[in-house]
């Protein structure tokens, strides 16, 4: 029993430690969108895998679960498809909250 207690327990806190990693690069992208470094009030995923501030957010799958979890957390709004965004229509878009930005 002690031994299955301790398996649980390791196997609890890998889980925790992916969740952060990814929460981590969620935030690492939302201060990166926030400040100087971005000028557009939107981002195209592609343009996170290009530009981001960090090689882990450089795949996609990466920078798209960066954008879902800043999206879950209100972040970022996804743009219907089809949004222009920088004069041409795009299938996926979203648009960044920034701080005084109504909703």
């Amino acid at each position: 029993e002690l031994a299955q207690f301790y398996l649980s327990e390791a196997a609890r806190l890998a889980d925790a430690a992916i969740v952060s990693a990814e929460i981590e690069k969620a935030e690492t992208l939302r201060k990166w969108l926030l400040g100087p470094s971005w000028p557009h009030p939107q981002i195209l995923p592609s343009e996170v895998v290009r530009h981001a501030p960090i090689r882990a957010l450089r795949e996609s799958p990466a920078a798209r679960s960066a954008l879902a979890t800043l999206e879950k957390h209100g972040w970022v709004v996804r743009l219907p498809e089809g949004a222009e965004v920088r004069g041409v229509a795009r299938k996926e878009a979203f648009q960044i909250v920034r701080a005084g930005d109504a909703l």
